[in-house]
């Protein structure tokens, strides 16, 4: 191991890499709120809202050579200790490539980028994504309460919050997401599961696309979709019924994709370590 002092270099240095080139490692769970049965909206609802819990932190050498971009053209998820780092948009030969180290367009506005980056990394960018993208805070999206008592005026809320947040947020925008789960929940707990699904079946293609086709993410996503499914049919009485049938295609289908993503991750027992059933 050396002397105490190369030790103390080592660790020292390693403490410096972990400050400027750590890469988050993160788990997805069940919001706080729905795991304590504190949201209203929850009640009657199968879908989950979901947070990202940090569990440590890692060096990924290659990752690192990276540069931060408020509008990065990557995105990063994990396969187990594996990083992947999957492509945004197009990038053309010779053109850079992204990553976001923390500070981004869509959650920040532009001083608070700028005073984040220079307290952890010691640089400010005034580059032109700097300049050109800028955080707009919609009026009446993020005050938003869940904690109405009626559905119905909840619904008539999220639906003016998402008609603004479309105009200002891109598709993929991850608090356009959380709105629309929040509607999804609202549309299913007032026994709208149609429309319910069909916001649904949008997110699970937009995380797809975003997170890949064998991702934690994405398999999350599938399990909100499943659950209304399942309350929906649980709503007719004819089990004979085409609908009723083409559900139950649909359900099986979708729980087939979402077991063979979770039991890779968690092994057979998965629905029991998630706290889940489909």
């Amino acid at each position: 191991w050396g002397t105490l002092e190369e030790v103390a270099a080592l660790l020292f240095r390693h403490i410096g890499q972990l400050v400027c080139n750590g890469y988050a490692i993160y788990q997805v769970l069940p919001s706080p709120a729905l795991q304590n049965n504190k949201d209203p909206l929850a009640s009657g609802c199968s879908i989950e809202s979901l947070s990202q819990e940090r569990l440590a932190s890692a060096i990924f050498a290659t990752a690192s050579l990276m540069n931060h971009s408020c509008k990065p053209t990557t995105i990063n998820s994990y396969v187990g200790n594996l990083l992947v780092i999957r492509n945004l948009e197009e990038v053309a030969p010779g053109q850079k490539v992204y990553s976001c180290y923390g500070p981004h367009y869509s959650r920040h506005t532009r001083a608070e980028r700028q005073s984040l980056l220079q307290q952890q990394y010691h640089f400010t960018r005034n580059s032109i994504f700097c300049s050109l993208f800028t955080y707009t805070n919609c009026a009446g999206v993020s005050s938003l309460e869940k904690k109405d008592c009626d559905v119905r005026l909840v619904v008539k809320k999220l639906q003016r919050a998402l008609r603004s947040a479309e105009r200002v947020y891109g598709v993929e925008n991850q608090f356009l997401g959380s709105i629309q789960d929040t509607y999804a929940m609202a549309l299913s707990a007032l026994g709208s599961f149609e429309a319910s699904t069909n916001i649904l079946k949008k997110s699970v293609l937009k995380v797809g696309r975003r997170y890949g086709q064998r991702s934690v993410e994405l398999g999350h996503e599938i399990i909100k979709l499943c659950g209304v499914i399942k309350q929906r049919m649980q709503h007719i009485e004819d089990t004979s019924s085409l609908l009723y049938r083409q559900l139950k295609r649909e359900h099986y289908y979708m729980s087939d994709i979402v077991t063979t993503i979770f039991t890779v991750i968690y092994g057979e027992d998965w629905q029991t370590i998630l706290n889940v059933q489909i």
